[in-house]
């Protein structure tokens, strides 16, 4: 019998990858981690349980999670989503750099 992971283990994984593949530069893995964590993102979506299993990542170690995280959240308007982004978008690095960019693009939208 296969061991199957849930859909937000597997997007927690891509999200993680994505995050190493983009350090280092390595467009093919950026590109499949990417394609891996919207299939992960859709199954999230049926599940009425998705945001909360989505909400519970933004308290991840890993940066890359929590930023892919709470930028799904943000059409929901969650408070911990946009703390969670304005919190990276504080330190250094290309994570802190996607954070400080999809905060801006989130209320360039809403204005």
């Amino acid at each position: 019998m296969r061991n199957e992971c849930t859909p937000i283990e597997r997007y927690r994984r891509a999200a993680q990858r994505h995050g190493e593949a983009t350090e280092a530069g390595n467009d093919r893995e950026v590109n499949d981690a990417h394609d891996q964590l919207v299939a992960a993102l859709e199954e999230l979506n049926t599940n009425p349980r998705g945001l909360d299993a989505l909400d519970a990542l933004l308290d991840d170690q890993d940066t890359s999670v929590r930023c892919w995280a709470a930028a799904h959240l943000l059409p929901t308007g969650s408070k911990r989503a946009i703390d969670a982004l304005a919190s990276l978008a504080n330190g250094t690095g290309i994570i802190a750099f996607d954070a400080k960019q999809v905060l801006k693009q989130w209320r360039r939208k809403r204005n």
